[in-house]
């Protein structure tokens, strides 16, 4: 590692003023100084070895001692390099007589703002993102061992579900069905805390003006990817592998989709709330409704009318009919299940539910669908926020100014 500092905390904005960064206005000096310095999202010409070796130097000459407006008067001759507070195109028009507390006031023309394009910002954030899952893998690890736990009971509670014929298996298929699905997606409401402790990182740094803060959505998604897929295989490969049910390789491509499509709206929800406790009461609400109305505890041509066009909305109807007709049709249309006097044909199963016209391929499209348009709200979303914080950021240097 290289020094970039070493110091009282009074004399670090002598420093990096001398050097052509002093902390613009209404912004937080820590996250400036980190900016200016960090070799990712840097904010001035210099690399990490140039402000080492502009420490030495300054270090060597005694500093400037906390001499905040020689050190303003200094920066003129270096490079200037920090950004100007969003929606204006410098610092201040004019100096005033004496600078007020903790707040710097040049006369320099800063450069045009060296904020990273959304595509490096993207690939910074990704690489940031996959880095803290890996060095605190606590919250994944957590999930993968619930999922792994549960498949292995369930695994153990329907041993060898496909060889058995009985009427009762029936039911015990759609059942099996029902709660590893809706298990699977409640469960991804564990990683809003941490998401939103990751929100609140993001939003700073946003309104510092580094990146866009659909960047950070991007990232997050496409780092959830594999994230998504291993949970979709671990719990495929056991549940499959002691049950024997119908495709694995389409079970798992079901679960992945499903679990990806409630990542994107758990991010949209996350978005919209001002807690994460508010995050995950209505997310947890919207589950349990979605898993009410899906088709197994009562089937579509029974629910009432004003309330049964919600499973239309919702990924786990897409995702459990799907599992059915891989479990009951095509290869397995003309199984007959029988118990004593009832018997029951596959393609009847699902005529019970009321799926017998489902095409599971249409329906994965769906769940696409439904991912994209819930990462196309979150776009929206950010922006409009983002907007407003720059109209009300502009809005109040204004005042401050006049």
């Amino acid at each position: 590692g290289k020094l970039m500092y070493q110091g009282p905390r009074t004399d670090i904005e002598s420093f990096f003023a001398q050097n052509g960064a002093p902390c613009p206005a209404k912004y937080n000096p820590a996250d400036h100084y980190l900016a200016c310095v960090s070799p990712g999202f840097h904010i001035n010409e210099k690399t990490p070895e140039d402000w080492s070796n502009a420490y030495h130097v300054w270090e060597k000459t005694g500093g400037m001692s906390g001499d905040i407006e020689h050190a303003i008067s200094m920066s003129n001759s270096f490079p200037p390099g920090p950004p100007s507070v969003a929606g204006s195109t410098k610092f201040l028009s004019r100096v005033p007589s004496k600078p007020r507390f903790n707040e710097i006031v040049t006369t320099i023309e800063p450069k045009p703002s060296s904020r990273a394009t959304i595509a490096r910002a993207m690939f910074e954030l990704a690489r940031r993102y996959s880095w803290s899952q890996l060095l605190n893998p606590g919250l994944f690890a957590v999930r993968v061992a619930l999922y792994f736990t549960l498949s292995l009971l369930l695994g153990f509670l329907f041993w060898d579900l496909e060889s058995k014929d009985s009427y009762a298996s029936v039911q015990s298929r759609a059942a099996l069905l029902f709660y590893a699905l809706t298990f699977f997606v409640f469960m991804s409401i564990a990683s809003v805390p941490f998401n939103f402790r990751e929100r609140e990182r993001v939003e700073k740094e946003v309104r510092n003006g580094y990146y866009h803060p659909a960047a950070f959505h991007l990232a997050h998604a496409l780092v959830s990817i594999p994230a998504m897929a291993s949970l979709s295989l671990v719990s495929t490969f056991v549940l499959i592998s002691m049950t024997k049910l119908q495709g694995a390789l389409s079970f798992a491509f079901n679960l992945f989709l499903v679990l990806t499509c409630a990542e994107a709206w758990n991010q949209l929800v996350m978005y919209l709330s001002l807690k994460y406790i508010y995050a995950v009461g209505i997310l947890g609400t919207l589950y349990s409704l979605s898993s009410l109305l899906l088709g197994f505890m009562i089937i579509p041509s029974e629910m009432p009318a004003w309330l049964g066009w919600m499973r239309y909305i919702t990924p786990c109807t897409y995702s459990w009919r799907s599992f059915m007709v891989k479990e009951f049709g095509r290869a397995q249309a003309g199984r007959i299940f029988a118990s004593e006097n009832i018997s029951i044909s596959g393609m009847e199963v699902l005529e019970e539910y009321d799926i017998e016209l489902v095409h599971p391929i249409t329906d994965m499209f769906i769940l696409f669908g439904l991912t994209l348009f819930a990462n196309l709200a979150s776009f929206v979303v950010l922006h409009l926020k983002h907007v407003w914080h720059k109209s009300y950021q502009v809005g109040s240097a204004s005042v401050g100014m006049v």
